[in-house]
Order: structure tokens, then sequence, then C-alpha cells
């Protein structure tokens, strides 16, 4: 499904030369929604990869807290302009070279502040996150 996915939005780009992106993505489930902002790297380009780390961190990003997250917002990342200002209070190595692959915010209904999974370390980071209404 992934793939047939990925190349309705190939065809949607081919006339434009592959000059356009999609900017978010909304995948609603059940028991979860998945959102996924567009960074300066292609979203298109990295949804494959972001769908099958979803896949197999989730196993340890819901047994940390005893329950799935209701949110998944993809990438967690610094600054203001994107929604998000992201304060880490160390920084962290990574083997990922996407933005998309290197920290998510989750939400989970048994908390009252989001939290910030580092999928390097497959752990959670001490983060402030403040969500911006602008």
């Amino acid at each position: 499904a992934i793939s047939n996915l990925r190349q309705h939005f190939q065809t949607l780009r081919e006339p434009f030369n592959s000059q356009i992106d999609v900017k978010e993505i909304g995948l609603y489930f059940r028991d979860a929604a998945i959102i996924l902002n567009k960074t300066q790297d292609s979203l298109l380009n990295n949804l494959e990869d972001i769908l099958e780390a979803l896949g197999d961190h989730f196993e340890f990003y819901s047994n940390i807290i005893a329950e799935v997250p209701g949110e998944i917002h993809i990438p967690a990342v610094e600054g203001p302009a994107h929604g998000h200002s992201l304060q880490m209070s160390e920084t962290t190595s990574s083997k990922y070279s996407s933005p998309y692959l290197k920290h998510w915010v989750l939400y989970f209904d048994s908390l009252e502040r989001a939290l910030i999974y580092d999928l390097n370390r497959m752990t959670f980071i001490p983060a402030e996150l403040c969500l911006n209404s602008e």
C-alpha cells in the first residue's frame, strides 16, 4: 500500500519534473494519528523509510509508557518556524542522516506533556517542547 501511495505521488510530480512535494501527510488510524511534516528534505522521498521506522520502533516507544501514543508528529524540529520549538538538554549523535528519522514528538493519553522520542537511542530524551499557535 505504501509503494502504491508513493507511486501515485510520483505520477503527480512527473509533469513538474519532481519540483513539487507534499507539505504534510496525516495518517489516521483507529487508535492513533501520525502527522508527517515536510522539512528541507523531500517528504515523499523519505516516506518509505519513515513508515519502516515507525514499524521498527513501535515496540520500543509503546512499551516504555505501556500504551500506544495517540499522536506521533514526525519530525520533531528545532525552531518556532515549524510549530514546535524543541530545546534539547543535550546533544545526541545519530546514525540517521534524514531529519525525519532522528526525533519524533509523541503524545500519550495518560500524560499531560508530549515526549520526544530519540530513534538513535530508542528512548525518550529530556526536552522542553513549546507548541506555537502561530
